[in-house]
């Protein structure tokens, strides 16, 4: 607990940030958004603020790949498998309940479409760091998460 120079408790205002939980238990602001994808390009989407949660659907006949880095900046994302493939006649949706201020979508094959909707924190991008390491854009296994 906080006190002053007399020793009476004193209150504190919690800010909203990356590890203040309370950040991430209140219902978050709708944000959606959506697009067609030319084959062979990537979308990159920046988020306004960080979100609690994001999903993502196919609105196109074509195949899309959603990753955390550009396919254009690691050789990683593809080779190493490091995206979630949504597809006609399969998977067409998926939700992520992560943290980040950006992701990629791209078309490997063919034109396509996603719709996007995601439950915004209040929480400033700036706050939130890269995301590199295994999974993301480094080919050994186990080397974890960092951050840039």
């Amino acid at each position: 607990m906080a006190t002053d120079q007399n020793n009476n408790l004193v209150f504190q205002r919690h800010n909203v940030g990356i590890r203040n939980v309370g950040s991430y238990q209140v219902s978050g602001w709708p944000w959606i958004t959506g697009s067609t994808i030319d084959a062979l390009e990537q979308h990159k989407i920046t988020f306004p603020y960080v979100p609690k949660s994001f999903s993502v659907s196919l609105s196109g006949a074509g195949t899309i790949r959603l990753h955390f880095d550009s396919t254009a900046s690691s050789l990683h994302v593809a080779d190493q498998k490091h995206y979630i493939t949504l597809a006609t006649g399969e998977t067409t949706s998926v939700t992520f309940a992560t943290k980040c201020k950006d992701f990629w979508i791209s078309a490997p094959m063919a034109d396509s479409g996603y719709e996007l909707i995601a439950e915004l924190t209040n929480i400033p991008t700036t706050g939130m760091p890269t995301l590199t390491g295994s999974g993301i854009t480094a080919h050994e296994a186990g080397s974890g998460i960092t951050y840039a």
